[in-house]
């Protein structure tokens, strides 16, 4: 999907159980993905047979160097799918677990079902400085994907907690209160539930957006926070086209 960059480009989230569309639905409307989990592949490249697949190599050096070159790979592609950042994190701990048993191989979770990350995570036995240093390398690439000039859809896995008001589903990024220490809805344009209702109909839930002009918040219709419907399709074409359709109007009215 090629198209005229916006200011400022799109970054949204989006997270949900394994196997409800979160990979096709974003690929729909995107020229590249990075492609971290290898069973969301299939569903990726029969949505979009012109989609570039950037995999990184195995390795922790390996690993690094993908993330410095990351920007050069990814120049001339308009629209960015991540899939997924819980991966990343996964990624990252994997690489921390490795330094620190002296190099050895750690594998990582990419082979693991969804919901077999957090076992995953636990079964590394990780100290707080760890995690500390893996969050730190989370956080930094984040912040490349943030200041990429393309619109970027990033994946999420999520979790479900028990609150006052009940169950609650949130993106699970990692363990240790991650999505606290990364004040993910700081990063993202938008952050939506992609969920499947019961006749197998797909819809985005979004739980909080906004819009960000040379890193300030901007103010949409006097709220502050409605960049995006409170739901629609599942289709990342509707989701790039309501939010540049935003930015058209708020410049015109400059």
């Amino acid at each position: 999907m090629k198209c005229t960059p916006p200011t400022p480009w799109a970054k949204l989230l989006v997270f949900g159980a394994p196997g409800h569309g979160k990979t096709y639905s974003s690929v729909l409307g995107a020229d590249a993905c990075i492609a971290l989990e290898p069973q969301g592949l299939p569903s990726a490249c029969s949505a979009n047979a012109d989609l570039k697949l950037v995999v990184p190599q195995a390795g922790n050096a390996e690993w690094s160097a993908f993330w410095r070159g990351l920007p050069a790979k990814l120049a001339g592609h308009n629209v960015v799918v991540v899939d997924s950042l819980t991966e990343i994190h996964c990624r990252n701990l994997a690489a921390v677990a490795a330094h620190r048993v002296g190099g050895r191989a750690v594998e990582t979770a990419a082979k693991a079902q969804p919901h077999e990350k957090i076992i995953f995570e636990n079964k590394l036995d990780l100290t707080e400085q760890d995690y500390g240093r893996a969050h730190r390398w989370t956080a930094r690439q984040i912040q490349i994907l943030e200041a990429l000039p393309a619109h970027v859809i990033a994946i999420a896995h999520s979790r479900v907690s028990h609150s006052s008001g009940g169950l609650k589903v949130s993106p699970y990024i990692g363990a240790k209160k991650i999505n606290d220490a990364f004040h993910l809805h700081r990063h993202f344009s938008a952050v939506g539930l992609l969920h499947c209702d019961g006749a197998g109909v797909r819809s985005v839930r979004w739980t909080s957006s906004r819009v960000k002009v040379n890193g300030k918040d901007v103010q949409v219709d006097g709220k502050g926070t409605a960049v995006l419907q409170p739901e629609t399709s599942a289709d990342s074409r509707v989701w790039l086209e309501g939010f540049t359709s935003l930015i058209e109007r708020m410049e015109a009215q400059a």
